[in-house]
Formats: structure tokens, sequence, C-alpha cells
């Protein structure tokens, strides 16, 4: 029984071996793909520097910075006028109730002046229509008595 043991534990060592082997050949056959690209492929740009990266962030944070203060100052704007809004919705529907009823008030004020014109148009109209002959008669005569006896005929 040995015998086959041995044969196995070799069997996986070398097989260990191999794919071992065909890593590295396979990383081997990349980083020479990558040179030779790189070498028939040269770059049109230089890659930026750090320091030139550094400096596009420091200016694009400086932005970013800029952009949220004015966000900042529109949310705080935007305040401002919703209350300005609510005050003057507030204000209109004041005047709004002020205006109806002081229409309220305008119209109890047409109808009692129409009252008093017709009043003051019936107590003109009384004083017209007093008879003239009433006016002028003496207490105790009587206009309408037709017994005048100072104009009868003694025939």
């Amino acid at each position: 029984m040995a015998a086959t043991q041995a044969p196995t534990h070799l069997r996986r060592a070398t097989v260990t071996l191999g794919v071992i082997a065909l890593l590295f050949a396979g990383a081997l056959a990349i980083r020479s793909a990558a040179g030779w690209t790189g070498q028939s492929q040269p770059l049109a740009e230089q890659p930026p520097d750090t320091a030139s990266l550094v400096a596009q962030l420091l200016d694009e944070q400086a932005r970013a910075q800029l952009l949220a203060d004015q966000l900042e100052q529109a949310a705080v704007r935007t305040q401002e006028l919703e209350s300005a809004l609510a005050t003057a919705t507030k204000q209109a529907a004041d005047d709004a109730r002020s205006a109806t009823h002081l229409a309220d008030r305008l119209d109890a004020a047409r109808a009692k002046l129409l009252d008093l014109r017709a009043q003051l148009a019936q107590a003109a109209g009384e004083s017209l229509t007093v008879p003239v002959a009433a006016v002028g008669a003496a207490p105790g005569d009587d206009p309408d008595d037709d017994d005048d006896d100072d104009h009868e005929d003694d025939d």
C-alpha cells in the first residue's frame, strides 16, 4: 500500500508546481504585452503631475464651498420670501375682511339715507298738502260750511 500512496503525493506536488509555474508565466506574459503596447503606442499627453492635481483639487474645493454658500444664501432668501408671502397673504385676507365689513356698513348707510330721504320727502309733501283755506281761517271757522247766512236772498 505504501507504493500506491507515494505516487499520489508526487502527483499532487507536481500539479501544484505546474500551476504555480503557469501563473508566473501568465504574469510575465501580461507584463511583456503591456511593455510592448506602451512602446508601440506612446501617450499623446503626459499625465498631469501631482502638484497640478492638488491645485485643481483645491480649486474645485473652493468652488464647491462657494456654491454651498450661495445655496445657503438662496435657502435663507427663500425662507424670507416665504415669510413675506405669508405676511402679505394674511394682510390681504385682513384687508378683504375689512373691505367686506366696510361694504356692509356702506350698504347700511345707503339704506338709511334712502329711508331718511323718503321720510324727508314725505314730510315735505305733507306740509305742501295742507289746505290753504285752513291756513288762513280763524279758529272755529269751518271752510266746508256752505250755510252762509250773509249771502242769502230775501225775496
